[in-house]
């Protein structure tokens, strides 16, 4: 039979916001084992104890993690939902007649205060997640995988400027240099007492050289609106200021560290950043193996993954020799003298 609902009428109506929420939604698992009141410590010390009561710094961030966890286009999108979305009401603790946060309380918030802090609060949530991911054994650390992807920023392309920059020694300059001294230590003739006092010198020579060695100058286009942001090249054509994000995750696809850095460092170089953080995290638990795709075949990012007793899962590359340059296969290594000969075939 045919139903037609009569004409909307306005009534006034007793509801609970609480039963409005179904019990199986995940924001109801994140309010039941996260606890929120760290937030509290940190950044009291940024509030008077005098004036008008603030709002609930809590509220801030839970807000802010909402625009994350449903894909808001912005914040200000965020701060309009909070108007009609009786979820997001529940979930910062908001009745539906209370007045919600305007949508620059958060952005006049941080210039006075939250960036101010010692530590980033964003990245200290994201953190102790991963603890509770530790703590409830949902992590799969058999293999984690490396991969990065570019996010356009929020800057015009053609309002640009270009830079000359210095050159930076690569990461790994120094420990390199640090292994040919002490290699070219061992063939001396010298006493023990002489080895070991010529090691600590080249060990604190080492230690005092700057990290940041430049090496030269380049020119770069820098953007006039986002200056950490780099120009991403897609094609001859296309062109943007972009960011690279660098994810490692593990078995079961959880996050375990992120990385941002301008889209013009290569996958190579953004790799270090990315993996210090997760050492630090999980060095009582690392991986069997650590998968990326061909942008990670470097040999010192081999040999770094082999140090810590993984194996590098990395697809086989064709050698990209430059033009003028020996091939790979040209060269013939003698293991008794331990070096590289080349041979030239002159006709």
């Amino acid at each position: 039979m045919l139903t037609k609902r009569p004409k909307r009428q306005y009534v006034s109506e007793i509801v609970n916001l609480e039963d409005m929420v179904p019990q199986n939604h995940f924001l109801r698992v994140i309010e039941k084992y996260f606890d929120w009141n760290f937030i509290y410590e940190e950044v009291e010390k940024q509030y008077s104890i005098f004036g008008r009561p603030s709002i609930d710094p809590v509220v801030l961030f839970k807000i802010h993690i909402l625009k994350f966890l449903f894909n808001e286009d912005s914040l200000r999108k965020t701060y309009e939902s909070l108007n009609y979305n009786n979820l997001y009401r529940w979930f910062i603790g908001y009745n539906l007649n209370e007045e919600v946060p305007n949508h620059s309380t958060y952005s006049q918030n941080y210039k006075r205060k939250f960036c101010k802090l010692e530590k980033d609060i964003l990245q200290t949530v994201f953190d102790k997640v991963i603890d509770l991911l530790i703590e409830y054994d949902c992590l799969d650390m058999t293999a984690v995988y490396i991969d990065s992807t570019n996010t356009k920023a929020y800057a015009n392309k053609k309002k640009n400027h270009k830079e000359i920059v210095k050159i930076e020694a690569k990461k790994y300059q120094k420990e390199l240099e640090l292994e040919i001294a002490l290699k070219a230590l061992q063939e001396e003739d010298l006493t023990n007492d002489e080895y070991i006092e010529e090691v600590q010198r080249i060990i604190k020579c080492n230690e005092e050289m700057p990290t940041e060695e430049l090496l030269g100058e380049k020119e770069i286009i820098v953007s006039d609106t986002d200056k950490d942001a780099g120009m991403l090249y897609k094609s001859d054509k296309e062109k943007m200021f972009a960011y690279n994000s660098t994810v490692i995750c593990d078995g079961n696809n959880y996050a375990l560290t992120v990385d941002v850095n301008p889209s013009n460092m290569h996958d190579s170089i953004a790799f270090y950043t990315a993996f210090d953080k997760f050492v630090d995290k999980f060095s009582n638990d690392m991986p069997k193996y650590f998968v990326g795709d061909a942008a990670y075949i470097t040999p010192h990012i081999c040999k770094t993954l082999i140090d810590l007793k993984m194996i590098p899962c990395v697809p086989y590359k064709r050698p990209m020799t430059k033009e003028g340059y020996f091939k790979k296969y040209e060269y013939i290594y003698d293991e008794a003298n331990d070096i590289y000969i080349v041979l030239i075939i002159v006709i």
